[in-house]
């Protein structure tokens, strides 16, 4: 019995861990994306998205931070381990066209992009953002009522 129950609880070294990894790959993402210079409001609303992933990745840290005896489900590793992986893929995608920016400058990069991606799978891409925003976001319950 006590084995099911340590087994079900997850030290916040972990969690700090994976929040840290999902913080560099949300940064390398955003990054790409920085280097399309279109107007386009798509372009700032995944950037943005890729922003928010990183500041309550980096507010995770700092409750395990601050709480190094923090405990949590595996939910929690889960969540943050589908959110790398997520944004990681998205990183995968956009580098292979990224190339186009060197030889034809960042607006050309950026219709390559579209065009390849079209309208839809960039919704697509901006609504998995928000989702992986909405589950950090709820994820963060449990270490507010620890630290409380």
């Amino acid at each position: 019995m006590a084995e099911a129950i340590l087994g079900a609880v997850t030290g916040g070294f972990a969690v700090a861990s994976l929040a840290i990894q999902l913080v560099e790959v949300a940064q390398k993402v955003y990054d790409l994306w920085d280097t399309f210079e279109a107007t386009d409001s798509r372009i700032n609303r995944i950037k943005e998205h890729l922003m928010l992933i990183q500041i309550i990745s980096h507010s995770i840290i700092d409750i395990c931070n601050q709480e190094p005896t923090i405990s949590c489900g595996h939910e929690v590793l889960r969540s943050l381990r589908a959110c790398q992986e997520r944004t990681e893929r998205l990183g995968e995608y956009v580098k292979k066209y990224n190339h186009n920016q060197d030889r034809n400058g960042p607006k050309r990069g950026w219709t390559t992009l579209k065009t390849t991606m079209k309208d839809k799978a960039i919704q697509k891409t901006e609504s998995q953002l928000h989702g992986d925003v909405m589950m950090l976001l709820l994820m963060l319950q449990p270490f507010f009522q620890w630290v409380l």
